[in-house]
């Protein structure tokens, strides 16, 4: 497959749970779960259009950027994995949080 086609290409539900998990992880552990759930809900309504436009201005530059993460797009154009997204992310700063508290509590 080409790099133009893997603009286009549709991702399988296992492939969007991984790809939904790997940035949820990434944006919590490195503690940008506030700024990334107030841009993910900012730009959410215009999803569907920014992926279509990241195609269409991608396309020429395909066989430059060989390494670019194309199935990041259908993911993210989709208005339920962003809602996945915001929920893992909530999920896991939940999470964190409370083992922050665990680890304050057997200091003291």
């Amino acid at each position: 497959m080409g790099n133009s086609d893997a603009l286009w290409k549709e991702v399988s539900e296992e492939e969007t749970e991984k790809i939904i998990e790997k940035v949820a992880r990434e944006t919590v552990d490195r503690e940008l779960d506030f700024p990334a759930t107030f841009l993910i809900n900012c730009f959410r309504p215009v999803s569907f259009i920014g992926g279509q436009l990241t195609r269409v201005f991608l396309a020429p530059f395909t066989p430059l950027i060989s390494d670019f993460p194309y199935e990041y797009i259908p993911v993210f154009e989709k208005n339920e994995n962003l809602k996945r997204l915001l929920r893992r992310i909530k999920e896991l700063t939940e999470e964190r949080e409370e083992n922050k508290r665990k680890l304050k509590e057997k200091g003291n």
